[in-house]
């Protein structure tokens, strides 16, 4: 179980959040809806390790934790896909995919079939319909939200942050990706879901 309490954050003389609290629980998808500056997005930039709040508390697994960085939050298992793009426009479809998880040999190398497998097998999941040495530059704005969502997974997190991504996507995307959620629901990643709609 996920749990912020009580979390406030302030950019100055703004005032973000104040006393929000949220619990994501495995298996489930918690959706955070709200209008735009309503303090959702600040809240899973909080979990993502982007921003710090001035007070309150996370808890994973009921024990306090404190994110400071994505590496702080990337080592409890949290993956994080935003409506405004990791990904590298000028790096292909593997390497965006692939970047800090490449899988490694016994001899510290890159083990390229095995990367380009577990991404292939990602497009195919998400019927993403490029190449692994596509720019991502080169597709669709849906193509990259697609992406981005993809790359996220593909870290095999216990809680996965989804930030307005479906906002390129077109309606039969959109309705594929929630059937993908689902399955990543069912597999018992804790997900929260941000829209504004």
């Amino acid at each position: 179980m996920f749990e912020m309490r009580g979390i406030d954050k302030h950019f100055d003389a703004v005032i973000a959040l104040k006393g929000a609290s949220l619990t994501v629980r495995p298996g489930k998808i918690t959706a955070l809806l709200g209008s735009n500056g309503s303090g959702k997005s600040t809240m899973v930039k909080a979990l993502a390790g982007l921003v710090e709040p001035n007070g309150g508390e996370v808890l994973f697994d009921g024990e306090p934790v404190r994110i400071r960085s994505g590496v702080d939050s990337r080592k409890l298992g949290v993956a994080t896909a935003f409506q405004d793009l990791s990904l590298i426009p000028t790096m292909s479809v593997m390497d965006n995919i692939m970047l800090g998880n490449e899988p490694v040999s016994r001899l510290g190398l890159i083990n390229r079939i095995q990367a380009e497998a577990t991404v292939k097998a990602l497009l195919e999941r998400f019927r993403i319909d490029c190449s692994l040495d596509d720019y991502v530059q080169s597709l669709k704005p849906s193509v990259q939200s697609m992406l981005e969502i993809a790359k996220a997974v593909s870290q095999r997190p216990r809680l996965l942050l989804l930030d307005e991504v479906t906002a390129a996507l077109h309606q039969h995307e959109i309705k594929l990706l929630f059937g993908i959620l689902r399955e990543i629901r069912d597999e018992g990643v804790a997900m929260v879901y941000v829209t504004h709609r």
